[in-house]
């Protein structure tokens, strides 16, 4: 217990347990594999909660519509598939010729009219009531029958009578603006099952996070590592709000499903930013914690004693040269001790 004269060893020191290299060895291997199986968890449970908010609220989806639909490129392209669903579906050949007859080029007048019905809110409102029941019978509850026109044709076809009275007693009664049959709407709602199943499996995984903190021997460590995968994952989160937009354009050729894509994907980009300022605030701190460790403590102020007095960091320790310190004043070689007792 006789001072040796070097400042690391002679050093205060937290009292502590006999330290067994090997236990520690395995309960660091443990805490990992724990570790990483609770990320993979709160990962999977992150993107299928996304996910499933989605499918269990239409009104997100219509919503997306709704603003696609505002923007000029959606309105326009919308306008187009309207402009040919007035003379192809709702007054089909006979209704063409027919107004031919009076001398009403039917082509002409749909594209003037599309842009009158579009923006018609009782259009508008049968548009968003057909896009929640298309959500619906595709991702909830399936229907075997025809999607239900009604509201949306008389929309539209109140608008085109107001604009070509003619068309009054040329347009059939059972004519309908969109024709979608049952098979027309994919049956997802097997997907939605399964999602939720695994989110349960998923959030219960992500306990074992917590778990591993408990088990390393150093919980700065499980810090660093949680702080670091927060910071991917607010990075993976913002190039996924990116991404899938793009892929979504490639793949349908669709200006509106881009939009309305961007549109619900953009939400996204606020959590990723907090997400990544949290990772951030973890990280940092665990890099803090492990500074603060009666061994790191010890190590920096035998090294600043050893070259001659203590710095501006340092001094935030409260930390102070002893008399015992003897290497403190002596230089930092002294050929009088052994170097092992550095």
């Amino acid at each position: 217990m006789q001072p040796t004269g070097s400042v690391y060893l002679d050093a205060p020191h937290a009292a502590r347990g006999t330290f067994n290299p090997k236990s520690a060895r395995r309960r660091a291997r443990l805490a990992a594999g724990l570790a990483a199986l609770g990320m993979l968890g709160l990962t999977a449970t992150a993107v299928l909660g996304i996910a499933r908010v989605v499918i269990h609220d239409p009104a997100t989806t219509t919503g997306a519509v709704e603003r696609a639909l505002d923007a000029p490129i959606g309105h326009d392209e919308i306008e187009a598939e309207l402009s040919t669903a007035i003379v192809d579906t709702l007054f089909g050949e006979e209704g063409v010729y027919s107004l031919a007859l009076y001398g009403i080029d039917i082509e002409r007048e749909a594209t003037r009219l599309a842009p009158i019905v579009l923006d018609d809110p009782a259009f508008r409102a049968a548009f968003a009531d057909m896009v929640s029941t298309t959500h619906e019978r595709m991702l909830l509850e399936p229907v075997d029958e025809p999607l239900d026109m009604t509201a949306l044709t008389a929309a539209a076809r109140a608008i085109i009578v107001t604009e070509i009275p003619e068309s009054a007693s040329l347009l059939p009664a059972s004519s309908t603006l969109y024709v979608v049959p049952a098979e027309d709407i994919p049956n997802l709602t097997g997907v939605t099952e399964v999602i939720d199943r695994i989110l349960l499996i998923a959030a219960i995984t992500g306990l074992l996070l917590p778990t591993a903190s408990l088990v390393h021997p150093d919980l700065h460590r499980v810090g660093s590592w949680v702080g670091r995968w927060l910071l991917l994952m607010a990075l993976g989160i913002g190039c996924a709000a990116i991404a899938i937009p793009w892929m979504v354009a490639s793949n349908t050729g669709s200006d509106l499903a881009e939009i309305a894509t961007w549109h619900l994907t953009a939400r996204l980009l606020p959590p990723a930013a907090l997400i990544g300022i949290i990772g951030f605030g973890i990280a940092s701190a665990a890099v803090i914690f492990r500074r603060r460790t009666p061994e790191m403590l010890a190590s920096d102020v035998g090294i600043a004693a050893a070259l001659g007095g203590f710095d501006d960091e340092l001094a935030l320790h409260n930390s102070a040269v002893t008399s015992e310190m003897e290497l403190a004043q002596r230089g930092l070689v002294d050929v009088n001790h052994p170097l092992t007792n550095i």
